[in-house]
């Protein structure tokens, strides 16, 4: 399950946006919703030496049509371009490009070649179950529909994406073929829920709860407090739905989400204060005004919905007698969708969404590009008497601000990695010891700096680099399930929302002189900063910003805190040199070390306990201005049974071991001499040693460390590394390998 929890805030100007946003990740500068067009040229006539760049907007729309030509309402399958008058804002707006998809299922010749035309693309449908937002029957009835559908549909080259959405967004199922385990996917999703999620069910006790009130005054205090939690709980939906948009930046074509809910409403809370009118008539209810609406929310999502050809059909999954509620039918109606209330009948709706995908007109226009931020309506007019026609279609065009984009494809990035690659990025996080109720980690992210964009600094003489990061470190739960391929893997699957995460970020400036220029070998070490984790597997998502040209990286590692199996715990390499540059940050203040103890229960940053200028790699390059250092985790043999109990311990174990070290190349051996480790501080069960390892007059190419614990004649089992020695030539130059 997708589980987005909620993160901590972090310093710099877009990432504290999203990362609060995440309760909780296709973008638009390398996936965009529509082509991006410049108008190089000058013209023919044009003799200057200036080129005027326009940056043209290609946008798309589907168009649903109906009509009553014979009487009764029927699909519309004959429409022609020049019957079609779009309007943005009023002005009227040509058409570049008209395709009738009513009729893509027909058998026809291409005359051209004699070959029979490609099958339609596959239908997309997103399942959203929201939680919250349903009673105990409701949600049972939302399922029954849906394992309904999915006996058809997973015979079909459908794709189908599952999400529920309650204290935390959970994407169950990516966007796959329904052929590829939908029923399973379905009964997993009906039975990962909490008690927490199922708000709508306990509405009932609430409004007996105001009936039982005997005055107006205490009825309307409890009924404030219900609807500042309806209000939360109903933001909290929105914008977990605005969140998931985002993830269909880069999918091509419609996609048609299922919308399953009962009590989201315009005013959440409304109903405790209509209860307390119908109770004590006539008089006026006190603080009603005070509860706010979420209509400004639901714009913005069915703006987002529209950009990237999400149509919703809402689903009253409360069934006979329920009426769909306003911001059901407010989306439905933007984004060119349906609804479904009062019926039992769920699967009319796939039914509906199914003949929507089946049979519509998609229509293309160009628009200039002005970055105003502001959202322009879109008429479409069929004929002289619109009578004559019912027309469903997105119903909104957005002119985003270059902030707005930024936040959109970073937003992109946490939810979908792999989606941001606008240069690597390279993220070690090495675990470093246990501590006495957990485990200490380190992160660093490095850039290479000569794929980043400078410009003119304060100073005249010097250029500049600015980036920006944000990143979370979310706990896991373990999870059997596994997708079939990689690239199925999602993400926030096996998040374990209800644990409480960190995140971190920062902004920074580096000033490049301009004599030296950004080196395509040399790399700026962006972030370094250790952690304490308790016991528990964790992922460790980073996204960094290129604030000049807007490109965005991401990159996701994963580790676990759990006690060393052998008294030697853990050997890290790791180097220092001069190739690195270190960028410091403009405000190190906000990420200020709390003086408090830690209790080992929660994830928290931690002083630190090694130079920065170390720089920990899985398999480091060393020669010339760069130096060799190893890290070797030695823990006490009774924290091995005890794991990190914190217990106190009798007498000093590590009397007698010695720590003894091999290098190979080339096929020769070199032994170092051995040295005693230090015991551990603080009643910690692991001590760390570091050390400076020899390696100046070693032949250039691939070598191996090797490290074994000795006591006498009993030797642990012993660990070795690789890393590589470098001509005076050379430089490592990938991100990975720092």
């Amino acid at each position: 399950m997708t589980a987005i929890p909620d993160p901590e805030p972090s310093p710099p100007r877009i990432f504290a946006r999203l990362l609060l946003a995440f309760a909780l990740l296709a973008t638009l500068l390398f996936d965009p919703p529509f082509p991006l067009q410049s108008a190089d040229e000058p013209s023919q006539d044009s003799t200057g030496p200036f080129i005027q760049r326009e940056e043209v907007r290609f946008v798309t729309l589907d168009l649903v049509a109906e009509d009553r030509r014979g009487g009764k309402w029927k699909r519309t399958m004959d429409l022609r371009k020049d019957q079609i008058r779009l309007l943005v804002s009023g002005h009227e707006v040509p058409l570049d490009v008209f395709e009738n998809w009513c009729r893509t299922n027909e058998t026809t010749i291409d005359d051209r070649n004699g070959l029979s035309p490609a099958p339609p693309p596959p239908h997309r449908y997103i399942l959203y179950f929201d939680l919250e937002n349903l009673t105990a029957g409701g949600r049972t009835n939302s399922f029954k529909a849906a394992l309904a559908w999915a006996e058809t549909a997973s015979k079909s080259n459908d794709e189908v994406m599952i999400i529920t959405a309650g204290s935390s967004l959970r994407i169950v199922r990516p966007l796959i073929p329904a052929s590829q385990h939908l029923r399973e996917d379905l009964q997993a999703a009906m039975e990962d829920f909490s008690n927490t999620d199922l708000w709508a069910e306990g509405e009932w006790r609430r409004l007996a709860e105001l009936q039982r009130q005997r005055t107006r005054r205490d009825a309307s205090v409890l009924a404030k407090g219900y609807a500042a939690v309806d209000y939360t709980n109903a933001r909290r939906a929105l914008e977990n739905l605005r969140d998931v948009m985002t993830v269909f930046e880069s999918i091509p074509g419609s996609k048609n989400l299922l919308f399953f809910s009962e009590t989201l409403r315009i005013v959440p809370g409304s109903i405790y204060f209509a209860e307390i009118s119908s109770k004590f008539a006539g008089s006026a209810i006190l603080g009603q005004g005070t509860v706010p609406d979420v209509y400004l929310p639901l714009q913005q999502l069915a703006r987002e919905a529209n950009e990237r050809n999400v149509r919703v059909y809402a689903v009253q999954a409360g069934g006979l007698g329920k009426n769909v509620e306003d911001p059901m039918t407010f989306l439905a109606t933007e984004t060119g969708g349906a609804h479904v209330e009062g019926t039992n009948r769920l699967l009319e709706l796939f039914d509906r969404s199914a003949e929507d995908l089946g049979c519509f007109y998609r229509v293309g226009f160009r628009l200039p590009a002005r970055r105003t931020g502001q959202t322009e309506r879109i008429w479409i007019r069929i004929g002289e008497d619109e009578t004559l026609y019912r027309l469903r279609y997105r119903r909104t065009l957005e002119d985003p601000t270059q902030e707005q984009r930024d936040e959109t494809s970073l937003r992109a990035a946490f939810l979908r990695p792999a989606s941001a690659s606008g240069f690597p990025v390279a993220l070690e996080v090495s675990r470093l010891k246990g501590e006495e109720r957990g485990t200490r980690f380190r992160i660093q992210i490095l850039v290479p700096l000569g794929g980043l964009l400078t410009q003119p600094g304060s100073d005249p003489s010097q250029r500049e680099i600015r980036l920006e990061l944000g990143g979370q470190v979310v706990p896991l739960r373990n999870s059997t399930k596994k997708a079939a391929t990689q690239e199925e893997r999602d993400l926030w699957a096996d998040v374990w929302a209800t644990r409480k995460t960190w995140g971190f970020g920062r902004r920074a400036t580096l000033q490049i002189p301009p004599n030296e220029g950004a080196r395509p070998s040399r790399k700026g070490a962006l972030y370094t900063r250790e952690f304490l984790a308790p016991p528990g597997r964790y992922r460790v998502v980073v996204v960094v910003s290129d604030l000049y040209s807007h490109a965005a990286a991401a990159s996701v590692a994963d580790i676990e805190s759990a006690p060393p199996a052998a008294p030697l715990g853990a050997v890290e390499l790791g180097f220092e040199g001069k190739d690195v540059v270190s960028i410091p940050a403009e405000a190190p203040k906000d990420e200020a070390e709390s003086e408090e103890r830690w209790n080992g229960k929660e994830l928290r940053p931690s002083a630190p306990s090694i130079s920065p200028a170390l720089l920990l790699a899985s398999r480091p390059g060393v020669g010339p201005g760069r130096s060799l250092w190893a890290l070797y985790e030695i823990c006490e043999e009774k924290a091995q049974a005890a794991g990190h109990s914190g217990r106190s311990r009798a007498r000093p174990v590590f009397e007698g071991w010695q720590i003894d070290r091999r290098i190979d190349c080339a096929g020769r051996s070199r032994e170092l001499s051995g040295r005693a480790p230090s015991p551990p501080v603080n009643g910690a069960p692991c001590a760390l040693v570091t050390e400076e390892v020899p390696a100046g007059d070693l032949p250039q190419g691939s070598c191996r460390l090797t490290v074994v614990l000795r006591r006498g004649d009993e030797v642990d089992e012993a660990q070795g590394l690789e890393f590589l020695v470098l001509s005076s030539s050379s430089s490592p130059t990938s991100a990975s390998e720092p």
